[in-house]
């Protein structure tokens, strides 16, 4: 399929790029009234350009004065390659450095360098200029691109910019992905007599048909296509990096503003959070403080924001890379992977600007920093594999799925669909329906609670012989979707390790019978757990204890075994603890409380005679078993 691509024209106000576009397209992208007495432009403009080779692209002329920098913004949020304007008399200027970084920002990986007004200068100073603009791209996109000098009076340029730009599209400027859900920015709206109303964009993926069905975000109305347009002419389709004008039906102007996203019904969701990658600009003079108010571009959009800089960073100075979250003041419809651009809230001028990573609806916490920091550091890999595992690691207990994930991440969700699949292939993940999975883990885990908790409180029942799904759900300290606990049950009633007993659960018999069985070696293994007292021990060191460094699959089974039957306790990171030595731990935990008024990891050394790593997982586990709440780096007694 053919690629459409959208070049756009960047630069210093009065640096001649309206007379640029309106040499190279034959249009004049100045059409506002105001711009014709101010002799500048305010609105982005728009003009189809033909190619030497045929191909047509469009051009986005972008206004060069601070005062419209959101104008500016909104052009180039959809450009796929550049053309940087820069006037000879003049030489690079504050807004031709800033234009630049904004490009840079917005993941522009190709363009060229027009030396403009060069009938104005003689040979030496176009020759300084060029030197001046050789310095200025160096490490950029532009580095390797020509500097052509061009001249709108003569016309001198115009040919070997056109020839540049063909070449620089033929040898490949990556356009839009025709693949996936039709989505664009609103970036225009207008009002038609007899027509009513029509928006225009850039489509950012997918295609849109006359007839279909659209939702705009954020807010989820709907409207149909009634009409399609490009660059003046009536099609009945656009797809992927096409300007496209649409004629929707069944939704009122007012209901509609720029910066609003036209998508594929269901396919995307408005943005609360966005986790991000940020760069500050080394232009901006000034740093970022987590906390500060921002205004975040993406697409036509904008949105007050507080900038959350992760990992404990109180700030962020210019030049520095960090991951952020953006608390947006109001939904956006922005989307993983689209690249933004970050102002101050009431000065004209780029802080910064990055990739969206994730959308999300959790605030980040410095508590599951680690977690978090992981999983989005995975994410800037863009491979699915350790996606996929960075985010089982962040939230373990979460059911994925290819179109969750896809929303998530902005991966594609025939990619993930198939990776899923490999990954319960390989025994990381198990599936629990044909679109459905939970971690592998996770599932033996919850099996071996619920076991636990069944045996637990019937042990303490003499008048009840099973418990209800309730009761189950209500003893396990896991928040599970009901359709994953009816999957967990009914996988432990296949096994035989439960029962189905009038209309509740119990242990089968043939689980009761095996708890009976006794290996030579088991006695042997729980002594080892328990001589451990309140120190953790991992299936290796359980092996090195007892001297038999090849049987650690056989310890671990039998461990597995110690822990159905309640004597050994399995805690997060494959450690273990006897019962007995949990409970010594409790107790000791609870007397330190008592007397320092709280518990921190460096308490583990003189309570539990271990290092805070060792220590971790017994921490985590009391939290979850309600018997410690966390609070920062303390813990203290739930009340």
């Amino acid at each position: 399929m053919e690629r459409h691509i959208t070049i756009g024209i960047a630069g210093h106000v009065d640096h001649g790029k309206t007379a640029l576009a309106a040499a190279l397209s034959g249009m004049d992208t100045d059409r506002m009234k105001a711009e014709k007495q101010r002799g500048l432009s305010i609105e982005f403009g728009i003009a189809p350009l033909t190619l030497p080779s045929g191909r047509q692209v469009s051009l986005v002329d972008v206004p060069g004065h601070r005062d419209f920098m959101k104008n500016t913004l909104r052009g180039l949020s959809a450009v796929d390659a550049a053309v940087l304007a820069v006037s000879a008399d003049d030489g690079v200027m504050p807004q031709t450095r800033e234009h630049l970084e904004i490009l840079r920002f917005f993941g522009v990986s190709a363009g060229i360098v027009a030396l403009t007004k060069a009938d104005l200068v003689d040979r030496e100073t176009l020759d300084m200029a060029a030197l001046d603009i050789q310095e200025l791209v160096a490490g950029s996109f532009l580095e390797n691109g020509p500097v052509i000098p061009f001249s709108a009076v003569d016309g001198r340029g115009r040919e070997e910019i056109l020839a540049a730009l063909d070449a620089m599209v033929a040898d490949g400027v990556r356009g839009k992905a025709s693949s996936g859900a039709f989505r664009m920015f609103i970036d225009q709206l207008r009002i038609f007599q007899g027509l009513g109303t029509v928006v225009s964009g850039t489509i950012l993926s997918g295609v849109v048909r006359r007839g279909d069905r659209l939702e705009i975000l954020p807010g989820r109305k709907t409207a149909r296509v009634r009409s399609l347009e490009s660059h003046h002419r009536a099609v009945e389709s656009a797809c992927a990096g096409s300007r496209v004008g649409i004629n929707l039906q069944g939704i009122g102007s007012g209901e509609l503003a720029r910066g609003m996203v036209l998508a594929a019904p269901g396919s995307f969701e408005a943005a609360e959070y966005l986790n991000a990658d940020l760069e500050l600009c080394r232009l901006a003079g000034q740093t970022l403080s987590s906390g500060q108010r921002v205004k975040v571009y993406v697409g036509s959009a904008v949105a007050a924001a507080l900038a959350v800089i992760m990992g404990g960073r109180p700030a962020l100075s210019p030049g520095d890379r960090g991951l952020v979250q953006f608390r947006l003041a109001e939904p956006l419809g922005a989307y993983p992977s689209d690249r933004y651009v970050v102002t101050p809230m009431n000065v004209h001028s780029v802080l910064g600007g990055g990739k969206i990573l994730e959308t999300t609806r959790i605030k980040y916490r410095q508590a599951r920093a680690e977690k978090i920091l992981s999983y989005l550091t995975e994410l800037q890999t863009g491979d699915p594999e350790r996606i996929v595992k960075a985010a089982v690691a962040a939230r373990p207990a979460a059911v994925l799925t290819a179109e969750g994930l896809s929303r998530s991440t902005g991966l594609d969700r025939a990619v993930l669909e198939k990776t899923l699949k490999k990954q319960v292939e390989e025994g990381f993940l198990v599936a629990l329906d044909s679109v459905s999975f939970l971690a592998a883990k996770t599932v033996q885990e919850a099996k071996r609670g619920i076991a636990e908790a069944v045996e637990k409180t019937l042990a303490g029942e003499t008048l009840r012989d099973q418990l209800s799904k309730s009761h189950i759900a209500a003893s396990i300290p896991w928040n599970l979707d009901p359709g994953v606990l009816d999957f967990l049950l009914g996988e432990l009633i296949r096994e035989g390790v439960l029962a189905s007993v009038n209309g509740g659960y119990a242990l089968s018999e043939m689980h009761r019978r095996l708890g009976a069985v006794r290996d030579p070696l088991l006695a042997r293994v729980l002594e080892a757990v328990e001589n451990a007292g309140t120190v953790t021990v991992t299936v290796a060191v359980v092996s090195a204890v007892l001297g038999l460094p090849d049987e650690k699959p056989k310890i671990k089974r039998l461990l597995g075994h110690l822990v159905s039957k309640r004597h050994v306790v399995m805690l997060g990171g494959d450690r273990f603890i006897s019962r007995r030595g949990l409970e010594t731990a409790k107790d000791r935990i609870r007397a330190w409380i008592a007397e320092q008024g709280r518990f921190t990891p460096a308490d583990c050394n003189p309570v539990l005679g271990c290092g805070r790593t060792i220590g971790l997982p017994l921490l985590e586990h009391l939290d979850a078993a309600g018997f410690t709440v966390r609070r920062g780096n303390e813990r203290v007694l739930k009340e």
